[in-house]
């Protein structure tokens, strides 16, 4: 198959793009600025999320599209243009080229503060007021749907914090997490379960829809910051992030524990089903 590869030069993305190669797949990756020599026979096309104007014709001969670009920092663009316009504009490419599948990578806090958990892809979405991404991706989720019109296969992955040995995200967490009450549970995946489950799902042998995609333990905020320590000396190191901005700290406080079931009655499970399994590996 040919895969478009959106977020290629990102954390999960960077990882994805090998490993499709080596399952025979022939990749296209979507490049603010094509440079050669970044990628050994991987195909580029110039576009930017932030600018959907340059979406067009980017699916032309495209099988599948795993949409893993999202904008979370300033320097991506504005979030809603780049999550939910961009999102847009591209699955209009794709329908407009006969793209058979469509994966967009979400995140997991769509479901907010999870009152009954754990939360299932059936259950309620209600991002935190005023949590920008979070309600961007769920905006993105929505309009998909509406637009899928049922000529392609929809995927939505929704995924939580995810990590592997040595990653910013994780030496960090200790920081924000000694800021915090800590007495919530939250959910992990390691990078190379996301990287896993995304090969297999663009794969029309599984059924489209929405699949929670996280480890099989969640922790309280407390307990992965004592793990995370135990197993990654550094992680305590350095300068603390001191005062925590008060949306993080509504985030790191809300309860987030997911369901999958689903995707495990696919027979895709985590390589890395705990946390601490998973800290000591970089793939």
């Amino acid at each position: 198959m040919r895969v478009l590869v959106t977020g290629a030069t990102g954390y999960i993305g960077g990882r994805l793009v090998p490993v499709l190669q080596s399952l025979g797949h022939a990749v296209r990756v979507l490049v603010r600025h094509p440079v050669d020599g970044r990628w050994d026979g991987v195909e580029q096309v110039a576009g930017n999320l932030a600018h959907p104007a340059s979406l067009h014709e980017v699916c032309q001969g495209v099988d599948v599209v795993c949409h893993l670009g999202g904008g979370m920092r300033p320097s991506d663009g504005d979030v809603t243009t780049v999550n939910v316009v961009g999102s847009q504009a591209l699955l209009d490419d794709a329908r407009r080229h006969h793209v058979r599948r469509f994966v967009f990578v979400s995140a997991a806090v769509v479901y907010g503060h999870v009152e009954s958990p754990p939360a299932s892809e059936e259950s309620i979405c209600q991002p935190l007021p005023g949590h920008a991404y979070a309600m961007a991706k769920w905006e993105a989720e929505q309009q998909l749907q509406t637009a899928v019109h049922g000529n392609i296969e929809l995927v939505i992955v929704r995924i939580p914090q995810v990590y592997s040995a040595g990653s910013l995200s994780i030496r960090r967490f200790p920081h924000l997490a000694a800021q915090v009450h800590g007495r919530n549970l939250t959910h992990f995946v390691h990078r190379e379960d996301v990287v896993q489950a995304l090969a297999q799902l663009i794969q029309s042998a599984y059924p489209s829809g929405t699949y929670n995609v996280a480890d099989h333990d969640p922790l309280t905020v407390r307990d992965a910051a004592t793990l995370i320590q135990q197993s990654m000396p550094e992680a305590g190191a350095g300068p603390a992030m001191n005062p925590i901005p008060v949306m993080l700290q509504r985030v790191m406080e809300a309860t987030l524990v997911l369901d999958t079931r689903k995707i495990a009655a696919l027979g895709i499970t985590p390589k890395y089903p705990t946390l601490e399994m998973g800290l000591p590996h970089e793939i």
